[in-house]
């Protein structure tokens, strides 16, 4: 009897899992709206131009924040990094006081995530690919646990350790069903090759072993980070994995990389080689759903965790607007286009609306599902969006977009001992990070202002700020207070807007932002070194004798 009565429950629950949809997340890292043929980019990418054919292509998709850590937080715990309640974070930035999520948040280990809430609702979960949200030191761990030295170059017998030092994180701490071929955060050096074929022969075992279940997979791609060059060097080392150096040929059902140049060329391209090389990979997963026959069941979406060329800004056009395709066969009527607003914050719940999951009330959530826009492009979810980075701030509704960027009384103070050639270091949102913090800053010289007003309606590129402009007084003040609106659940000081610990209103620093902005405005060089004059002469010479020749 016992016997016939678990075989029923059996029955009953597989009956019951078999309406949820599965989900596939692709989560590319650095791309821009401008790059994919999604947007009119003249590029090699037939298994997105797919997607779009047969799902919704979203033109307001936007990120939480524009650098890997904290948008990536996001898009696993559909809440924005500034929630974060990391011991590191949190002792860096009390929760009384101003905070500056960026690099520094990290995930928590308490189960409030999209992976161990599906897994504990009948779901499969995995991942596999890059993690980058920060918070574990994973190299002191496995120091400890195998008895390598952490100060050590990366070595294939580091590098494994690393991989299996992440998978266990993912799934003995964060409390996923599943996780293989993982990176811990960006390529190092020595094994900065990009491996697509690694993370996708994951990906298929993933959908293999659990093709009878409903399931969640998050796939994501360390493309497209780096410069076009580095995806095509990349070509050559097939060897080069997350795990180190590999011999086997990995069996990621994709066309050969040494097929990719003669494609694109046949196609009548000569460049982008890293996105047709992505492109195949989505195919190998798109085909895989096909032949397993569950592809009109799952939801599977694209999209990076934020743009490229303005990376590490509060700016939209290839920063917070990222390219976004979703297709559904049984839920999203093909080949449709969205101007709705959504944003990564709502992927955790537009997940547990599907699933018919409710969350735990100690599970915070920061915004909605976005199922109304799935099944009517037409539908609204949201009325404004909101955004942080570090010291910045910034709301978008309607035709407007406000940045706001206040720093804290410690950073006010750093800012002030700075020398001139210094300041750019110290201004940046995410202190210090010059290489990606100074992107923003170099395209339009009004970033370091405190604040920041353009109507994107006209103002695509966000060149001209009317923050100070009197005819925008009450706009101003419109922005201000639906920023304020957003600020207030996080129950921490910003600036002005919320009294507290650290903060501090504008006016402290009005000589260093002018000293900035003339520089920048001259021309002066931003985020790298002045090239020396020798070096100048040098390669002035060299420019002479090449036109000689």
């Amino acid at each position: 009897m016992k016997y016939y009565l678990l075989t029923f429950f059996a029955f009953i629950s597989s009956a019951l899992c078999a309406d949820k949809p599965n989900f596939v997340v692709f989560l590319a890292d650095d791309t821009d709206k401008s790059q994919v043929s999604l947007y009119g980019a003249e590029v090699l990418t037939p298994n997105l131009d797919r997607l779009a054919k047969e799902g919704m292509l979203f033109n307001q998709a936007y990120v939480s924040s524009t650098v890997c850590v904290p948008s990536r937080y996001t898009f696993v715990t559909g809440r924005h990094p500034g929630h974060s309640k990391y011991p590191s974070y949190l002792a860096d930035y009390p929760e009384k006081g101003q905070g500056s999520p960026e690099f520094n948040v990290g995930l928590e280990v308490d189960g409030m995530n999209i992976g161990k809430v599906l897994a504990d609702n009948g779901y499969v979960t995995g991942w596999t690919g890059k993690y980058h949200i920060g918070g574990v030191d994973f190299k002191t761990k496995l120091g400890e646990a195998k008895g390598l030295d952490p100060t050590l170059e990366e070595s294939d017998e580091v590098m494994k350790a690393l991989e299996e030092a992440t998978r266990k994180h993912v799934t003995e701490k964060l409390g996923w069903s599943w996780a293989k071929h993982m990176y811990e955060g960006n390529m190092v050096k020595g094994y900065s090759e990009h491996n697509l074929e690694w993370t996708v022969e994951a990906a298929l075992d993933f959908l293999e072993e659990n093709k009878e279940k409903p399931f969640y997979l998050h796939v994501t791609t360390t493309l497209l980070h780096g410069p076009d060059q580095s995806w095509e060097a990349s070509f050559d080392h097939p060897e080069i994995t997350g795990e180190g150096r590999v011999t086997r040929k990995l069996d990621a059902e994709m066309p050969s990389r040494d097929t990719i140049a003669k494609r694109v060329k046949e196609a009548g391209y000569d460049h982008a080689l890293g996105l047709t090389w992505m492109d195949d990979g989505i195919g190998a997963i798109l085909n895989k759903l096909d032949e397993l026959g569950i592809a009109d069941n799952t939801i599977f979406i694209f999209i990076p965790d934020h743009g490229s060329i303005k990376k590490a800004s509060m700016f939209s056009l290839d920063g917070s607007n990222v390219p976004m395709v979703v297709r559904y066969p049984n839920g999203i009527k093909a080949g449709s286009v969205s101007d709705s607003l959504v944003q990564n914050i709502d992927f955790v719940p537009t997940f547990f609306d599907y699933a018919g999951v409710t969350p735990s009330e100690a599970y915070h959530l920061d915004d909605v599902s976005m199922r109304p826009v799935f099944e009517n492009p037409e539908a609204k979810v949201h009325d404004s969006l909101f955004f942080q980075l570090g010291s910045a701030r910034a709301v978008l509704k309607g035709d407007y977009k406000y940045i706001a960027n206040r720093y804290n009384q410690e950073r006010i103070e750093i800012i002030k001992a700075q020398s001139k050639d210094n300041l750019a270091a110290k201004m940046t949102y995410t202190d210090g990070h010059i290489g990606v913090g100074t992107r923003g800053m170099k395209f339009n010289a009004e970033y370091v202002e405190y604040d920041q007003l353009y109507k994107v309606a006209v103002d695509l590129k966000e060149k001209n700020n009317l923050a100070k402009n009197p005819e925008y007084a009450q706009k101003m003040k419109e922005m201000k207070a639906e920023l304020t609106k957003h600020l207030e659940p996080f129950n921490r000081p910003y600036g002005e807007f919320i009294a507290g610990p650290g903060a501090v209103a504008p006016g402290q620093i009005d000589e260093q932002i002018a000293s900035l902005k003339a520089h920048i405005l001259a021309g002066g060089y931003v985020g790298k070194k002045k090239p020396s004059d020798s070096k100048n002469k040098e390669a002035s010479a060299k420019k002479k004798n090449k036109k000689k020749k």
